[in-house]
């Protein structure tokens, strides 16, 4: 187990409210290709697994998650975090069902967890989780360790199977 952070916020950096750089659903509806990929990302896979797993080469893959930030009104470079948030939230993908119970996470880790859904930049999620920006990268580590996930993005789809992002547990197959 790690090291995690406080439950405790300091008052002068209360968790701030998010102003979610995405839209709530694509402008226009998926392309079969971008659906597919949309399901991968859902699923916890990074373009290079998607990629073998197509057979497609990254840098295509990469091309497909470019238009689904368009459609999405991500900006360019916002986190695959941020953009599977999008996709789950939007219902154009299901996490899978959790393979585990979730785990107990702090207040101030589920500040983090929902700053990580809606921003990328550092000094954005340290002001939406409440945190100094400084400590944002060392907050993140503990949460993927405590949560066993392997990365963000991995902590955002199990985030949702688990119903920890306003969404409900996954129950079925995708």
């Amino acid at each position: 187990m790690s090291t995690a952070p406080s439950d405790t916020l300091t008052p002068a950096r209360q968790p701030q409210p998010d102003h979610p750089p995405t839209s709530t659903g694509p402008i226009t509806r998926l392309s079969p290709a971008q659906a597919r990929l949309a399901d991968y990302l859902a699923r916890g896979l990074t373009i290079e697994q998607v990629a073998a797993e197509t057979r497609l080469s990254p840098r295509t893959v990469t091309k497909h998650a470019a238009a689904l930030r368009i459609k999405f009104r991500c900006p360019a470079r916002c986190s695959m975090a941020v953009l599977i948030h999008a996709l789950i939230t939007t219902g154009q993908s299901t996490p899978p069902p959790p393979s585990r119970p979730a785990p107990h996470l702090s207040t101030q880790q589920l500040h983090l967890l929902r700053a990580l859904t809606k921003h990328t930049a550092t000094r954005d999620i340290a002001q939406a989780a409440g945190i100094e920006p400084a400590d944002v990268r060392t907050h993140i580590d503990n949460l993927i360790v405590d949560a066993d996930a392997d990365d963000p993005a991995h902590l955002v789809v199990l985030a949702h199977g688990w119903g920890l992002l306003g969404s409900q547990p996954s129950s079925g197959n995708i």
